[in-house]
């Protein structure tokens, strides 16, 4: 289970986990997730630490399947994301 802020996630049986670490190429700064998630309930992890969303912060939400990075993440971080399914 992943410990976010010092809690549990709320209700874990909503919440799926996805890898995406295969997508990082040191290319792109665009991932997309596998299934469409209900907008705003995103948790993302970039080697194992919290990402802000926010256009000043982390990355954007372009979609309610994709997440850009304000930076490109290089070969060798992994990334994980927690969604709720629509």
């Amino acid at each position: 289970m992943v410990d976010v802020k010092g809690g549990k996630l709320s209700n874990p049986t909503y919440w799926n986990q996805y890898e995406l670490t295969s997508q990082i190429d040191g290319i792109t700064d665009t991932f997309t997730m596998p299934v469409a998630y209900a907008s705003t309930k995103i948790l993302v992890f970039l080697n194992g630490l919290e990402r802000i969303v926010g256009e000043s912060k982390d990355y954007t939400e372009l979609s309610d399947t994709q997440i850009q990075f304000n930076y490109v993440p290089i070969v060798g971080e992994t990334l994980e994301v927690w969604v709720i399914k629509k």
